[in-house]
């Protein structure tokens, strides 16, 4: 046997190669060579001899250990690799979901300067990680936040579960906590005062259709966006999408006078739409876009919806200084987050909740009409019928008259 630094080279009485061996704490390990010639082993030696230098003044990743134990995995840069991800979830999930998850990955590949031969998966350590988070949390909620390390989360898995790394640096990331002011600031339904107003302030068809949409199905706003005739049976009065941000198909009566009303006003200016058209069509396109990101424009939307509020008088504009509903005073730019407004066309969604259950609908009935938590929920409960649906819907309140 020859000892040299941290390896050293021996020979199986059985095996005319020569072996590496090395100790990591109190295991030994050993790899053929594959050669017989003593020289050509030492070169070897030397050169396994330097990694393991550079590995314990960390100049080096651990792909050094898994090399030497016969065990490499495959090396793939972060890039490549995020875009075989994105790939494999585009036909997994959602159109929502997936947008959501593509504009956090490419955010993390902008942050760490990812370019197509830097840097491997398995170089990204958990320090990286929660640098990115802590630059992210500053313009963001905590739900936010912790929604950009769930989706770390699952692409390092993936990559674990494929070899293309060791350990799932993210693992080691704490989720973060919601701050005082997001806990006493949380969104709240409209009042039906509030609602006819953001209704007087909106500034086209398709805003006074949103508003009044959403406030009759619970529906979210990509959804509204994204409506198409062929998910609207006038005939039987009845919805039929697919939740954006989840697999639960969702089937809703128009029960609403003057939701009902709209839509045959709608019809009547569409008359050659086809079943595949989009009942908003600019709105649509404006939705589904991509920004430079990546990501679709959901977000100006929204901006946009708020500053219905504005017009409205619901909300103050940015800039102004109130409590939960601006940037602080003097603050500008992506490194400050606004303050959690109180309003947002999610407060739809919250209004029609509240209505079913202020008119005795069951939890059952909520959980159809506005989709499931998660699949274990889903299973959990029985379908209501569309009957008992839509005497639940018809006790709502006719909120435009």
């Amino acid at each position: 046997m020859y000892i040299s630094g941290m390896a050293w080279l021996y020979k199986h009485p059985r095996s005319r190669f020569w072996n590496i061996g090395w100790r990591v704490g109190k295991k030994l390990f050993n790899r053929s060579t594959k050669v017989a010639d003593h020289k050509e082993a030492e070169k070897q030696l030397a050169i396994y001899n330097l990694m393991a230098d550079a590995k314990r003044e960390n100049r080096l990743t651990e792909d050094f250990f898994n090399s030497l134990a016969g065990r490499e995995l495959d090396r793939i840069t972060l890039r490549d690799g995020t875009e075989k991800y994105l790939e494999k979830c585009k036909g997994a999930t959602q159109p929502g979901t997936f947008v959501r998850y593509e504009m956090v990955l490419r955010s993390f590949l902008e942050f760490v300067h990812a370019s197509d031969t830097t840097p491997l998966i398995g170089d990204i350590d958990a320090e990286t990680i929660q640098k990115f988070l802590n630059d992210v949390r500053p313009r963001t909620s905590a739900t936010t936040a912790n929604f950009y390390r769930k989706v770390l989360n699952a692409f390092f898995t993936h990559a674990l579960e494929n070899r293309k790394i060791r350990n799932n640096p993210v693992k080691a990331v704490s989720t973060y906590k919601a701050s005082k002011e997001e806990i006493e600031i949380s969104r709240r339904p409209f009042t039906e005062e509030e609602i006819r107003a953001a209704y007087s302030a909106a500034p086209n068809d398709f805003w006074r259709f949103a508003i009044v949409f959403g406030l009759y199905t619970g529906l979210r706003l990509g959804n509204v966006v994204t409506l198409r005739w062929r998910d609207v049976d006038l005939k039987k009065q009845i919805i039929n999408v697919v939740d954006i941000k989840s697999p639960d198909k969702l089937s809703i009566p128009i029960v609403s006078p003057f939701l009902l009303n709209l839509f045959g006003e709608l019809r009547r200016r569409s008359p050659k739409a086809t079943p595949e058209s989009f009942i908003f069509p600019e709105y649509a396109a404006k939705y589904l876009a991509k920004s430079k990101g990546g990501e679709n424009n959901a977000a100006k939307l929204s901006i946009e919806f708020r500053s219905i509020l504005v017009e409205a008088k619901l909300l103050a504009d940015y800039g102004s200084g109130n409590p939960g509903r601006s940037h602080k005073r003097g603050d500008v730019g992506r490194s400050t987050r606004r303050s959690v407004s109180p309003l947002s066309f999610h407060s739809l969604r919250h209004n029609f909740v509240t209505m079913l259950k202020e008119r005795g609908a069951s939890q059952m009935v909520a959980r159809e009409l506005v989709g499931h938590d998660s699949d274990a929920v889903s299973q959990l409960y029985t379908h209501a019928s569309e009957d008992v649906i839509r005497k639940s819907l018809k006790k709502l309140p006719e909120v435009f008259k």
